[in-house]
């Protein structure tokens, strides 16, 4: 939600100096790169994973308060094929051409998106040591991490949206502060346990 808050900050500064260029790259990066490839993927844990039928209302009204206002964004370029869409959407009355522009200046979270961008990395980072391992993609491996208290804490939070992205095995992922003869300071690390070999993949907090 902080990323589309910034989002329309930006594309609204856009729009207003005429940088239609400017603004179209950014409503296209932050759809694909950011609401495609990651929240709606995440999301799926919750939606249909969780058990939890307050975390699946709060995951359905996020995707559709996030992509209701970027079909917004973009009806400047695309009248026609996001009217189409936003009548698709429960509880449409009104034509989304006479709807109103959304507000700039909403509140954002920015430790959100930095805890957001450390799980990325820390995904990122083991599907490219799953390549490079030539691990079969559809196996689970186990996997520890080694973080300080506050990462740990948010990570166990999510622990099974990084088993989703990552194909982890979830029933084996092991968090700690430390391992014997480790001293991480303000790190992690990753050790996954992959054909005898143990795989450390240091990435910055």
């Amino acid at each position: 939600v902080t990323g589309l808050h910034e989002l329309i900050d930006k594309v609204s500064i856009s729009y207003e100096k005429f940088y239609f260029g400017d603004a179209a790259r950014e409503i296209y990066d932050f759809f694909w790169s950011h609401f495609a490839d990651w929240y709606i993927e995440s999301s799926k844990t919750r939606l249909y994973h969780s058990g939890d039928g307050s975390a699946t209302i709060t995951a359905q009204s996020v995707l559709l308060y996030v992509f209701e206002n970027i079909l917004k964004l973009l009806h400047p370029f695309m009248p026609f094929v996001t009217e189409e869409l936003w009548q698709a959407l429960p509880y449409r009355k009104d034509a989304l051409i006479v709807a109103p522009w959304p507000s700039t200046d909403l509140p954002k979270n920015l430790l959100s998106i930095k805890r957001f961008q450390n799980l990325q990395s820390l995904i990122r980072g083991i599907r490219n040591v799953r390549a490079e391992y030539s691990v079969e993609p559809a196996k689970r491996i186990s996997a520890s991490v080694v973080a300080t208290v506050d990462v740990l804490e948010y990570i166990s939070k999510e622990k099974q949206v990084l088993a989703l992205l990552s194909k982890l095995d979830a029933q084996n992922i092991n968090l700690t502060e430390s391992l014997p003869g480790e001293c991480l300071v303000n790190s992690l690390s990753w050790l996954m346990q992959f054909a005898n070999k143990q795989i450390s993949l240091m990435l910055a907090r």
